[in-house]
């Protein structure tokens, strides 16, 4: 089996001054660089999640142990120790003189570049190097390879829409400047020199890294494929450019998790707060998710028109928002209320989003098509504009 190896930079964008805290310093971000290795390591020798987090694999630790998963069970520190990977720190890059094409990802509000390890590792098995994109100040925490650890910027509430929207622009930013400094990296990084295909560059958004995705490839024709895994689409707002004749034709798939119905999602909203909450806060939590629910109706289709290019709107039965990252594993989360085992729908999620990349980034023609309406794909619903199923 393939090694996958695991490198750190923090990158420094001296044009811009670091906004999400008064710091007085220029805005940095922090990446993880994810790549094949030949390295000789035993076969039944595995990596650790926890390693993710070297050198304080403790801050890991206090955040996640002790907490309570969805069902009520408390996620236990052996467990979380547990947890294995086939990604290793600082391993040899491997030595086969070939290009290879970049993914660049960047994760949900709050939540660490590395949370779908499960996707990273598919793609780097199929021939791709992948960046994760640290939005640093915004993350739940983030530890430095010098040790030292940044937390979120202090919140007395949650981020309210216009936030997230200045959020989604300042990651967008972050993704633009990775992309100029992966020319720097490929000509002098000691992992990575010589080794990127900087004209085969795809990228991976999940929530409201989807959003920022998005924005970014609708201003860098460098990105040749897009992934929005169940993105933040109540931020779509394109009846201007729409109505101008503006429209991207960058190859784009937008995946879905199962339930996006209006009524099934708002049913399911009430049923969650109603116990956990009460008065104002119950009701401001119902009055943002009907918000949030008709703005992501509304994006998608909105979306659906912009996009002149391949597009491919699908979504993955028995499956919810978290279910694209880690966090059901981290959990302990294996099965919970009919969805799909955690280990089924992130094999069903990596094949899928490593398909799409090696047709429109390795120019595997017709790949994608014919194995997403194979009978590979049971669980997998091709949906129109307005999230309703025309394959089933």
């Amino acid at each position: 089996m393939m090694r996958v190896g695991r490198a750190i930079r923090v990158l420094t964008d001296n044009k811009r001054e670091e906004l999400l805290k008064n710091t007085g310093e220029k805005r940095k971000i922090i990446v993880s660089i994810f790549y094949p290795s030949d390295e000789d390591i035993k076969e039944n020798q595995k990596g650790s999640y926890i390693d993710l987090f070297s050198p304080c694999e403790q801050e890991f630790i206090n955040k996640f142990a002790a907490k309570k998963n969805m069902a009520g069970q408390q996620v236990d520190e052996t467990y979380l120790r547990s947890i294995k990977t086939n990604t290793f720190n600082n391993i040899e890059i491997s030595k086969k003189e070939i290009l290879y094409p970049v993914i660049i990802f960047s994760p949900g509000l709050g939540m660490d570049r590395d949370c779908m390890i499960y996707n990273i590792e598919k793609l780097v098995s199929e021939g791709f190097i992948v960046f994760t994109l640290g939005h640093i100040y915004e993350t739940d925490f983030t530890i430095l390879p010098c040790g030292e650890v940044i937390n979120q910027i202090d919140r007395t509430d949650d981020f309210t829409f216009e936030e997230k929207e200045w959020l989604i622009e300042i990651r967008k930013e972050d993704i633009l400047f990775l992309i100029e400094e992966l020319k720097v990296l490929n000509s002098e990084d000691e992992v990575v020199k010589g080794k990127l295909d900087l004209d085969k560059l795809g990228i991976i958004g999940h929530s409201l890294g989807g959003s920022a995705i998005f924005k970014a490839a609708r201003e860098d024709t460098r990105i040749k494929a897009v992934v929005m895994l169940d993105g933040s689409l109540q931020h779509f707002d394109l009846v201007k450019d729409i109505e101008a004749g503006k429209r991207m034709t960058t190859p784009f798939l937008n995946f879905r998790r199962g339930s996006i119905d209006y009524s099934e999602e708002m049913k399911k909203a009430i049923e969650f707060n109603e116990s956990r909450t009460d008065g104002e806060v119950f009701k401001k939590r119902i009055v943002g998710r009907n918000k949030t629910l008709i703005g992501q109706i509304e994006g998608q289709r909105q979306l659906y028109e912009y996009l002149l290019g391949y597009k491919s709107f699908i979504k993955l039965k028995y499956s919810e928002h978290l279910t694209f990252t880690d966090w059901p594993v981290i959990y302990n989360q294996e099965i919970e209320n009919n969805m799909l085992s955690i280990k089924e729908a992130h094999e069903i999620i990596s094949e899928i989003t490593a398909i799409f990349f090696k047709e429109f980034l390795f120019g595997m023609e017709g790949v994608y098509n014919k194995f997403i309406n194979s009978e590979n794909c049971p669980l997998i619903y091709i949906i129109d504009k307005n999230g309703e199923v025309v394959n089933d």
